[in-house]
């Protein structure tokens, strides 16, 4: 048995309406911020967590797993004090709310950004082609299709969400090699279900559209699918750190 005695104190009619209206007017000036303003700052402390990493960091995190980098980068991110100041909140391994049941590797949300959040799925990176199908499409014999960016792109990952991320992690060869092969990699992406197809991107031009704070980054946006019908298209965030310097 515990020892602990839970004490309640109540609280006055007058201090809970005087909350409910500090809250109000604090929803009403935050919903001057829209999804690129969350998402610029998510970028802009991803990019702060790359540029701590010195050398020796990056040869430990080069030869590591993938859970063990991403765990470096959320631990980083939650003890940077302003990040939490800020009100933003990420999480590892979160589960996601549908049919098709998945984890997420980095979910960032925040206290204001109301019903919207950013899913990151994180792969290691290289111009081997094995690495290329595993961050974009993957299909084996024995098992379902699988793949990082194929989970956004059949709904599984940023559910009836408009956007969604890819965090690579370039572990060997030249960063440009790499990028280059995975933007070829996605501009062949066309898949099919039964009738439909999709996977294919909509706007080429989005592959040459850069991210802000990342060298390394590219954006695309695709046709997607859910429960054998075409929904809205999903946007993609292509973010990369390089650990190969």
């Amino acid at each position: 048995m515990s020892n602990v005695d839970f004490l309640y104190i109540p609280t006055s009619s007058s201090e809970s309406n005087a909350f409910k209206e500090m809250r109000q007017r604090h929803l009403q000036e935050s919903s001057k911020f829209d999804d690129n303003f969350y998402l610029t700052q998510i970028f802009a402390y991803l990019s702060t967590v790359y540029n701590s990493i010195t050398a020796d960091d990056r040869e430990v995190l080069r030869n590591s797993k993938e859970e063990e980098i991403t765990d470096h980068i959320r631990r980083q991110l939650q003890k940077n004090e302003n990040f939490v100041l800020d009100g933003f909140m990420v999480n590892s391994e979160a589960r996601n709310q549908d049919k098709l049941i998945g984890y997420y590797d980095l979910k960032f949300e925040h206290s204001d950004w109301i019903s919207q959040y950013l899913v990151l799925e994180c792969k290691p990176v290289s111009i081997s082609k094995s690495r290329i199908n595993a961050y974009i499409h993957n299909v084996t014999k024995h098992k379902e299709d699988d793949g990082g960016l194929y989970r956004f792109l059949i709904n599984k990952y940023a559910t009836n969400k408009s956007f969604g991320g890819m965090l690579g992690y370039i572990i060997n060869n030249n960063p440009d090699d790499v990028i280059t092969k995975l933007k070829e990699g996605i501009l062949l992406c066309n898949l099919t279900h039964g009738k439909l197809s999709f996977g294919y991107i909509q706007n080429h031009n989005l592959l040459n559209c850069p991210i802000a704070s990342f060298r390394y980054g590219f954006q695309s946006d695709h046709v997607r699918i859910y429960e054998d019908q075409i929904i809205t298209p999903i946007h993609i965030f292509h973010l990369f750190f390089d650990f190969t310097q």
